[in-house]
């Protein structure tokens, strides 16, 4: 009798949300996406359910590769915090720029 072998490809969308679901660090849902592409969709929208962003102007250099039109995981965005910046007006102005921008690139009804 053959055995009939069965690959991860092959698990039904809710057991790969449970296997996400298994997994609690960002780092390790962001490995995930990297090391299987069919684990990437369940593990891509734990990944961005809840995104905190922290406005000040020396943090504000990775905000444009994260926050591009082709970023798949935007949709997913749930759950949208902006940390203030300091008083200065100079941070109000950048931070609200920054705010703007990710509100922009956000898709219609996704918060």
């Amino acid at each position: 009798m053959a055995h009939m072998q069965l690959r991860i490809e092959d698990l039904p969308p809710e057991m790969l949300q449970n296997i996400s679901e298994l997994i609690r660090r960002p780092s390790d849902l962001g490995a995930l996406c990297l090391a299987s592409k069919t684990l990437a969709g369940a593990a891509t929208a734990r990944l961005y359910e809840g995104v905190s962003i922290d406005v000040d102007a020396s943090q504000s250099t990775a905000l444009p590769g994260f926050f591009t039109p082709g970023n798949r995981g935007l949709p997913f965005v749930k759950s949208l915090v902006f940390y203030p910046t300091d008083a200065d007006i100079q941070d109000s102005a950048n931070a609200l720029r920054i705010m703007m921008m990710v509100i922009t690139l956000l898709p219609d009804n996704g918060l």
